[in-house]
């Protein structure tokens, strides 16, 4: 069977999904009313709770903003994500800037933000400082809402089509097949399940699916879970700051993780791993922390469970539990339809002992 080239299988870049959503609102402006693309961009307005209003103009990369939408009484602040997440406050400094122009140009203008993520995730965008940007005036919109949004027009524009054919979830079938033609959304589905089978909590950084970290080598997704500081006597006195700690700073402790890395988007190597991380995320003090036996201690805890080897000391330091890939020689299994059973039967296990 020939297969359509997808013009978004290659143009996967954040700006790409800007020029996206700048076209599909395009059509909200006057010229194109009573037209089903001049409606499904004023859906989009008003789940942003902006209704019967005219777009006036749309701008890209406006003072860093991905996308700024101005109607007749309000700017809307798009920020579009694809696998990234919001970083310093960015989204609430934006709205700071952009409400100082509207009170220099004395415009009268009301500020809202549309958090917009294609890639799956867990939390919606929750504001970092209520009194610049109330969290009323926030709306996170993800790939289902537009999947839905483009529904009965995507059969007559090519451009919206491709889209959502580029977005759809695959079938959960996809689970009965070899893990190593499993792409990072089948990973998110499945390791999403088995959090809500183990009731293992998906807010507030309890447990995070599918974060990129970046390596020289090419990076991979990181699921975060089972996080547990260390007790206040297991801390270094140095840098145990109940004061830090009140605002929010973590002590010492450790996590789980697994981590996927990929191929030509295929799944190519899985690892099970145990971490430590320092109170500051820094090295000097994690060396402190081996020094004093605590690493040691977690080590001889692991063991008994497979562990299997110590990373170069870092600001956090794993300690492999389990090491799934394709690179002969270099790692205990293959990844293939023989050990799929394993593998996932390995995930399952990792993750219901954090319970």
């Amino acid at each position: 069977m020939t297969i359509t080239p997808n013009i978004f299988d290659y143009a996967t870049s954040e700006l790409s999904q800007d020029a996206f959503i700048c076209y599909l609102l395009a059509f909200g402006k006057e010229e194109f009313k009573g037209s089903k693309e001049y409606n499904a961009a004023h859906k989009f307005l008003e789940e942003c709770d902006v209704i019967g209003e005219n777009i006036i103009q749309i701008k890209r990369q406006y003072n860093k903003i991905d996308i700024l939408v101005e109607t007749d009484k309000h700017f809307i602040i798009i920020e579009d994500k694809i696998y990234t997440e919001e970083h310093g406050d960015q989204i609430v400094r934006y709205v700071e800037a952009l409400r100082d122009e509207i009170n220099n140009k004395k415009l009268g203008k009301n500020i809202k933000v549309c958090y917009f993520k294609t890639d799956d995730y867990l939390r919606h965008y929750i504001t970092t400082n209520k009194e610049i940007l109330a969290q009323e005036d926030c709306k996170s919109l993800n790939r289902e809402f537009i999947l839905q949004l483009l529904k009965d027009i995507r059969q007559n524009n090519l451009i919206f089509d491709s889209f959502c054919k580029h977005w759809e979830t695959p079938d959960n079938d996809v689970y009965l097949d070899d893990v190593s033609t499993w792409t990072r959304r089948t990973w998110f589905q499945y390791l999403k399940k088995l959090f809500e089978k183990y009731h293992i909590n998906d807010n507030n950084k309890v447990c995070d699916i599918n974060n990129y970290v970046p390596t020289p080598s090419g990076g991979f997704l990181a699921t975060h879970f089972a996080w547990k500081a260390l007790s206040s006597a297991e801390n270094i006195e140095a840098f145990y700051d109940k004061e830090k700690q009140k605002k929010g700073r973590q002590d010492a402790g450790t996590y789980k993780q697994i981590e996927l890395y990929f191929s030509n988007g295929r799944t190519s190597r899985v690892n099970l791993a145990h971490r430590f991380y320092s109170n500051n995320w820094d090295k000097d003090e994690t060396t402190m922390y081996k020094e004093q036996g605590t690493l040691e201690k977690l080590q001889n805890q692991i063991k008994k469970t497979g562990y299997k080897n110590q990373n170069k000391m870092g600001a956090s330091t794993a300690y492999k539990v389990m090491v799934f890939g394709n690179v002969r020689g270099a790692y205990k299994k293959f990844i293939n339809r023989e050990t799929s059973l394993e593998i996932l039967q390995e995930i399952e296990k990792f993750i219901s002992e954090a319970c």
